[in-house]
């Protein structure tokens, strides 16, 4: 595999001697890929870039971007969110999100987008030359012509939503990640979306129908009213009039997450708030988002932030001592 090429670039501060540069970079502006910042992309070039684009409040004005590099980005959201984003002139999503979902952009394709609520959102930028060898992978011969990814929809994927999270968790663990990894897990990515959008790897999904969009946001909007409330799934369904079964089974679809997974990721993300802008205890935050113990709040926070809820609180105010 050719290695990828020399990261220093992309650094906002300066490296200390014998150090790594980030394998994924934290975006000062947004969908920006700094690797290539400054430099003209060869037609020949397969190395992916990865960043994140990370919100600790509401954007107060939209975030665009132009499209100008020779590449398709590819987005994946690694929480909920609320955001409006369009796709040159056209709205293509007004509304909440959920973890997991994705989004390609084209090369050469402006896009913009408002945040209404924190979010994070993992970016990968994927050369022509390496769709074509995704391509040849996945359909046994070379295409005969430029690959382009042609659905801009937001749409949820499991498999994708995995790949994504393991490769964050793993960059997270510092030097025992290698760039060896980082690529394999950004071209399993790749080659997912682009065997999705050749052979409809969605239709399997649709044998259950999708949650209608009406009902998902009823779901929704009861979840995030009831996040310090015992609630179940039972309760859930009753909100949007079907049966549990019924719910659950639509509610997959819909969002790639079940019900269950979805009350917990909300939960957690209203603890991170609480615990980033409030003086509040771990215990009256782990008890507000619906924990029943300061322990089994820990244990799912650390699962899914990667920090006890105590260690998260100290690293935004580093971050925010550090800012200012």
């Amino acid at each position: 595999m050719k290695a990828l090429p020399e990261r220093s670039a992309i650094l906002t501060a300066p490296l200390e001697a014998g150090s790594t540069p980030p394998l994924i970079v934290r975006e000062t502006s947004w969908r920006c890929d700094a690797r290539r910042q400054g430099t003209r992309s060869s037609s020949q070039d397969r190395s992916l870039g990865f960043s994140r684009w990370t919100l600790g409040a509401p954007c107060a004005a939209p975030v665009a971007n132009q499209g100008e590099g020779a590449f398709h980005t590819i987005a994946v959201s690694l929480q909920s969110t609320d955001l409006r984003f369009s796709h040159g002139a056209r709205v293509i999503h007004d509304g909440r999100v959920t973890p997991g979902v994705t989004q390609i952009t084209q090369t050469g394709q402006g896009v913009s987008a408002l945040f209404r609520a924190p979010c994070d959102v993992l970016h990968l930028y994927v050369p022509q030359a390496l769709l074509h060898e995704c391509y040849a992978h996945v359909c046994g011969r070379p295409p005969a012509q430029e690959v382009m990814l042609g659905n801009a929809a937001i749409v949820p994927d499991v498999a994708v939503s995995r790949l994504a999270c393991a490769l964050v968790w793993a960059h997270a663990e510092g030097s025992t990640v290698n760039e060896l990894f980082a690529d394999c897990v950004g071209i399993a990515i790749v080659t997912r979306l682009l065997s999705r959008e050749i052979h409809g790897g969605r239709k399997s999904q649709r044998t259950v129908t999708e949650l209608p969009r009406w009902r998902l946001k009823r779901a929704i909007e009861f979840i995030d009213a009831h996040l310090s409330d015992p609630i179940g799934l039972e309760d859930i369904a009753q909100s949007t009039g079907l049966t549990r079964m019924h719910f659950a089974a639509q509610f997959r679809v819909a969002t790639g997450m079940s019900p269950h997974n979805y009350l917990l990721q909300r939960r957690v993300e209203l603890a991170q708030l609480l615990l980033a802008t409030s003086g509040r205890s771990v215990l009256d935050i782990a008890l507000e988002t619906g924990f029943r113990s300061q322990a089994h709040f820990t244990t799912v926070f650390r699962q899914r932030v990667g920090e006890t809820p105590a260690r998260y609180r100290a690293q935004v105010a580093e971050e925010l001592s550090c800012e200012t």
